[in-house]
């Protein structure tokens, strides 16, 4: 091929660099939009336990106790009003116990298994108590019945007495 032949480079057209830097903000966007959108956002956990100058009669917990109470007897009402079956009753009443548990002893209870909270000391009431409401929470379908008063007065035993 002889020298007189040969052709300079080529220049690239005006809208090459637009385009690319278009292109560059687009994946970046896209990057952020995927982390914003699946990061994991906290969830409210349990109140803190109450400080000690609030106690009476040496209880730290008597200020949270009726709290807790309190969602006992929304369960129950929810239960009478029909909202609940017997099945939702033991599952929310586990929720309660588990969060005061962990008011109680500063062990997130919520996600022990039942041999974890059995290791807890002073929490045997507790691992009773949570292992009476699995067969109803696992059952296929809701029994009623003593069962489910049972579940409510056991969780209020243990809220007001542990």
């Amino acid at each position: 091929m002889p020298v007189d032949e040969l052709n300079g480079p080529v220049a690239f057209a005006w809208w090459v660099l637009p385009l690319g830097l278009a292109l560059l903000l687009l994946a970046v966007g896209w990057v952020v939009a995927v982390l914003v959108t699946t990061r994991r956002r906290a969830e409210p956990g349990p109140p803190p336990p109450p400080p000690a100058v609030h106690a009476r009669h040496g209880d730290r917990f008597a200020t949270v106790r009726p709290l807790y109470l309190a969602r006992v007897d929304e369960v129950e009402r929810r239960f009478d009003a029909g909202e609940l079956d017997a099945r939702g009753v033991h599952l929310e009443l586990s929720a309660v116990v588990r969060d005061f548990a962990t008011i109680r002893r500063g062990v997130d209870a919520r996600v022990l298994t039942l041999s974890e909270l059995r290791r807890i000391d002073g929490a045997k009431r507790l691992a009773t108590l949570i292992e009476s409401y699995y067969r109803p929470s696992f059952a296929r379908f809701g029994t009623v019945g003593a069962s489910t008063e049972n579940a409510l007065q056991g969780a209020r035993r243990v809220i007001s007495q542990w």
